[in-house]
């Protein structure tokens, strides 16, 4: 396996640059995604695959959403929110 250095001294060093900010980007998007609530982010990833593999059904989509907004994660969001503090989510 080819060192930074070695690949920086070859001249590649464009390709480099773009591997760490690709990583950065999304070491990034990861820390944003944990940091929400855990049943919205289940529910988003069954929409988007629902959305994904043709089976797009509204009703369904708007009962996850309904499922969510009355979840004690949304009540602790909003909660937070309002007192200008981290959430802390549970998963319910």
């Amino acid at each position: 396996m080819l060192g930074y250095r070695h690949i920086f001294h070859a001249g590649n060093h464009a390709d480099v640059l773009k591997h760490a900010v690709l990583t950065l980007t999304l070491q990034a998007l990861l820390q944003d995604v944990l940091a929400l609530a855990p049943l919205a982010v289940q529910e988003t990833k069954k929409s988007l695959h629902d959305i994904e593999s043709g089976q797009f059904d509204m009703a369904v989509m708007r009962e996850r959403e309904r499922q969510a907004s009355m979840s004690e994660d949304f009540a602790e969001g909003r909660a937070a929110f309002a007192q200008r503090r981290r959430p802390v989510f549970k998963g319910r």
